[in-house]
């Protein structure tokens, strides 16, 4: 299945069956989890955090 953006970006969607190995996967490597609600709802794009981080010590 694919589904395309405002851009026009075509992507391809995981079958149930892609997205369960891929869950097997994660749950099997001790590095890594899946992450939660809450972790989702903390995460921000990486160029807000460079921003932040640039202003946070006084550069320009």
């Amino acid at each position: 299945m694919h589904v395309t953006d405002g851009n026009g970006m075509k992507y391809r969607i995981a079958s149930k069956e892609e997205t369960r190995r891929i869950r097997e996967g994660i749950a099997a490597d001790p590095d890594t989890h899946e992450l939660t609600h809450a972790e989702m709802a903390e995460l921000r794009p990486l160029s807000a955090q460079v921003i932040f981080h640039h202003r946070s010590r006084n550069l320009p």
